[in-house]
């Protein structure tokens, strides 16, 4: 299914990207102007991708927009953000320069603010701290799961699916959340970590705290 996605600037510091936000008011960023950023190298498929970053593009979808004759692949701003990370950590000078443009700012705040959708402040305060909250869960969580031996392939991307389904998370995106989801995602990762803590495997306490939301 091709989707249709409204296109607007951008501004992070320096750069200027190309926002996507699709008719559901998620966002998205398109795969050439990741290429045109000169993070990714141009003319790649999926898989080569997905290769060279380390990563699983689970939010990978096509979007039709008025600046391509043709449909355009794009990934979520979610996982453009890991992206950036991930290749900083790998040693791109370009994705660098983008983080420390992004010191003390929100890739979804400013993405917000270029669409025109409104954003209590009070409302976005709150949202920043679930947000990086479900962040600093998610690396104790991750660590949990490399000890266990899941790395990020397609086990990790199973296992990070089946427990975000969990509280109705089903497009591996979080910035499109609200506050009760964020901070339900907080709970579920929390008491994954402290299963395995106690010696449950990954699946094992999966099934656990399905049993328990069912229970209840």
């Amino acid at each position: 299914m091709i989707l249709t996605a409204e296109v607007t600037t951008v501004q992070v510091g320096f750069y200027s990207l190309i926002g996507l936000m699709t008719e559901k008011g998620e966002f998205y960023v398109g795969i050439p102007q990741i290429v045109d950023l000169d993070l990714i190298p141009p003319n790649r498929s999926r898989k080569q991708l997905e290769s060279l970053s380390g990563m699983v593009f689970q939010s990978h979808v096509k979007l039709k927009t008025k600046i391509h004759p043709k449909a355009i692949n794009a990934i979520s701003l979610t996982d453009f953000e890991v992206l950036i990370a991930k290749l900083d950590r790998k040693g791109s000078l370009k994705a660098q320069e983008i983080r420390d443009q992004l010191v003390g700012l929100s890739l979804y705040k400013l993405f917000c603010d270029a669409f025109g959708r409104k954003c209590e402040s009070e409302d976005m305060q709150e949202w920043l701290r679930l947000r990086q909250a479900t962040k600093y869960d998610f690396r104790e969580l991750t660590d949990e799961l490399k000890r266990h031996g899941f790395t990020e392939g397609k086990e990790y991307a199973m296992f990070v699916y089946q427990f975000q389904s969990l509280v109705g998370i089903n497009s591996g995106t979080r910035d499109e959340q609200i506050n009760e989801k964020l901070a339900e995602l907080i709970k579920v990762q929390s008491i994954l970590i402290a299963y395995m803590r106690c010696g449950l495997k990954p699946f094992e306490a999966i099934k656990k705290l399905k049993s328990e939301y069912h229970s209840n």
